[in-house]
């Protein structure tokens, strides 16, 4: 349902002459930086110790 909304959405907003993947990256941004703002009211603690271990540090490089 929300992939549905999501893409109606976003062809209004390219109507406006914006290429999809300029909006694509501005959404991404606002995304990003709304979920790095609630990391630390949600509990987020993660120690370098756990980002380093293989599985993990290959997740994220991916």
């Amino acid at each position: 349902m929300m992939w549905a909304i999501y893409s109606v959405v976003l062809k209004k907003v390219n109507e406006l002459g914006h290429t999809s993947i300029q909006n694509t990256k501005r959404i991404f941004a606002w995304g990003l930086f709304f979920m790095v703002l609630s990391l630390p009211f949600l509990g987020f603690d993660v120690s370098m110790n756990e980002i380093l271990i293989p599985v993990n540090l290959l997740n994220l490089l991916f």
